[in-house]
């Protein structure tokens, strides 16, 4: 984008909106050009925070007359982090003032975000997994279709870890460093406790792999901790019936 104020006029040049709503900072670059400006306030910039303007810079302090200055900022106040933010130039001009501004881009940046799906051994999704990115990172739960997504810090390094209740992961976690970049793919593979098989299903086969342990416990010959669902060193109703809540045969 580019405006001219001619002499001896005021005006205001305001540029379009930009969703900055998900930014972590705004870099604002632009040339401007002054010429014969005399008093503070003549050639001013401005930044909108959802409800008013700020005036953040009197351009015409800044450089010599009929020379292009190279203006650049980012802004990290998240006052300015909202849906419609722009930029605005104030020309309040004399006779014989003259202003100038081109090549105006606006950009954001946005955290990066780490993404993928959970599903089961038959590539069924599992959803409410909660995915965890430690130092500082965000967290997510995996929707009806086993995705999730969740935003770590610039130059992030950490670890992102899939969790729910009697479920294990494969990979158990995923290890990051230096994170600058949208990471996509980041799959993993959720098996039920009680999927003793591992073919996704819940049913007679994995039945048959606590049917010994009945009334088991601790140190008898036929105890099998995998089949103790609440670890009371028991194998009795209590187990079998929480085995029968999870039931899911093919």
């Amino acid at each position: 984008a580019s405006a001219t104020v001619p002499k001896n006029q005021s005006g205001d040049f305001t540029c379009v909106d930009l969703d900055a709503s998900d930014a972590i900072a705004i870099h604002i670059d632009f040339w401007c050009m002054k010429d014969d400006t005399e008093e503070a306030g003549d050639f001013a910039l401005s930044y909108y925070n959802g409800t008013s303007y700020n005036n953040v810079c009197d351009l015409d302090l800044l450089g010599d007359d009929d020379e292009w200055l190279h203006y650049t900022d980012e802004i990290t106040d998240s006052n300015y982090f909202n849906a419609n933010f722009k930029i605005q130039f104030n020309a309040t001009l004399g006779n014989n003032e003259n202003v100038w501004v081109d090549d105006i881009f606006i950009t954001k940046e946005v955290p990066p975000i780490i993404s993928g799906h959970i599903l089961d051994p038959n590539d069924k999704p599992i959803d409410g997994v909660l995915v965890d990115a430690n130092n500082a990172g965000g967290s997510d739960a995996t929707d009806i279709d086993g995705y999730y997504e969740v935003e770590v810090p610039p130059n992030w390094s950490g670890t992102v870890t899939p969790t729910k209740e009697d479920y294990t992961f494969e990979p158990a976690n995923r290890a990051y460093s230096n994170v600058t970049a949208d990471q996509t793919g980041q799959d993993y593979v959720g098996t039920s406790l009680y999927d003793f098989n591992e073919d996704g299903f819940i049913d007679f086969a994995d039945l048959a792999v606590c049917i010994p342990a009945w009334l088991s416990s601790q140190g008898d010959g036929n105890w099998n901790p995998k089949c103790d669902f609440y670890y009371d060193l028991t194998v009795n109703f209590k187990d079998f019936a929480k085995f029968g809540g999870a039931w899911k045969p093919e």
